[in-house]
């Protein structure tokens, strides 16, 4: 039952809940829902307590950062440090292939005068060769012609 029911229907202050505060219902007096309390009477005690809390979470925090910053910091050199360590490896391997690349440059180039200098001998004895058998030919046509000369043809 509210106080509005009680009043027959007129609102004198906010309605009260009669179950949960009966005692309230009864006196009349004009009601709020209790509200959990800000506590202002422990603010002022409070407030230092808060302060030196946030304080501490501050300095906390700025060590943690100052932390994290050398650690970055420290890895960050090492990082440097391994990367200037591979560039120079990676230097000295390229300059290793470059080397390679290089002889194997004079050696493709020497290979390919030497195989001109061999397609020229061979060329050059194949020529030979030629003259020699075109030679011999006639000297062999030579011969036969003397042959069919010298025997009478057999009729």
């Amino acid at each position: 039952m509210t106080v509005r029911e009680r009043a027959g229907g007129f609102e004198t202050h906010p309605p009260i809940d009669v179950l949960r505060y009966p005692d309230m219902a009864l006196s009349g007096k004009s009601f709020r829902e209790p509200q959990i309390p800000s506590r202002p009477y422990l603010r002022r005690t409070a407030r230092p307590i808060d302060e030196k809390i946030r304080v501490a979470r501050k300095r906390e925090l700025k060590t943690r950062l100052e932390d994290l910053q050398r650690k970055l910091t420290a890895e960050s050199a090492a990082t440097v440090a391994r990367l200037a360590k591979i560039h120079v490896e990676l230097d000295e391997k390229l300059d290793g292939v470059r080397g390679s690349v290089q002889e194997l440059r004079t050696a493709v180039e020497d290979q390919a005068t030497r195989m001109d200098r061999a397609v020229g001998e061979l060329i050059d004895m194949l020529a030979d060769h030629e003259t020699e058998v075109r030679t011999t030919l006639q000297d062999h046509e030579e011969r036969l012609q003397d042959i069919e000369r010298r025997v009478p043809p057999a009729a």
